[in-house]
C-alpha cells in the first residue's frame, strides 16, 4: 500500500516537472518571437519612418480613426474588471476579494498602459517605445513647478 502511494507521488512529480518544461519551452519560444525585431537598429527604423510602425502593427493607413476608436474602447473594456472588482472589495472586505481585485487588476493594468501607449504613438503619428513613453512621465512630474511661486516672506 506504501509503495503504491510513492510511486503515485513520483509520477505525479514527473508529470508536473514534464509539464513545467513545456512550459518553459513555450515561453522561450515567445521571448524569442517578441525579441526578433527588437534591435535598437529596428526601433530606430520606427522612429525614423511611421509607416513602418504601422505595418508592423498591421494597421492600414485609411484604418488609422477606426483602430484609435478600438483602443479607446479597449481601454473601457479593461477598466470594466477593475471597477467592478474594486468595488467588491470595498464592499465585501475581506481578504479574497483584495486578492481578486489584484489578480484581476493587475493584467487590466498593463493593458491600459499599454493601450494607452499604443494610442499615444497612433494620436502622436510618431514611434516612441514604450519605456521612453514611461519615463517621460516622470520627467514631466520632476519638471512641473510647486505650489506658492517659490517667494517667501
Amino acid at each position: 500500500m506504501k509503495a503504491d502511494s510513492i510511486r503515485n507521488v513520483v509520477n505525479a512529480a514527473g508529470r508536473s516537472k514534464a509539464h513545467l518544461a513545456e512550459l518553459q519551452a513555450g515561453f522561450r519560444h515567445r521571448l524569442a518571437l517578441f525579441r526578433r525585431n527588437r534591435s535598437q537598429e529596428d526601433q530606430a527604423a520606427l522612429t525614423d519612418d511611421f509607416s513602418r510602425v504601422l505595418e508592423a502593427w498591421g494597421i492600414d493607413d485609411g484604418e488609422m480613426l477606426e483602430t484609435i476608436w478600438t483602443l479607446r474602447m479597449r481601454c473601457w473594456i479593461f477598466l470594466v474588471p477593475i471597477l467592478y472588482f474594486g468595488l467588491a472589495a470595498c464592499l465585501i472586505q475581506d481578504i479574497a476579494s483584495l486578492l481578486a481585485l489584484l489578480f484581476v487588476g493587475t493584467p487590466c493594468l498593463l493593458g491600459i498602459i499599454t493601450t494607452a501607449w499604443r494610442l499615444s504613438v497612433l494620436n502622436n503619428r510618431r514611434f516612441l517605445p514604450l519605456s521612453r513613453w514611461l519615463l517621460s512621465f516622470a520627467r514631466r512630474s520632476r519638471k512641473r513647478p510647486q505650489a506658492g511661486g517659490g517667494v517667501s516672506v
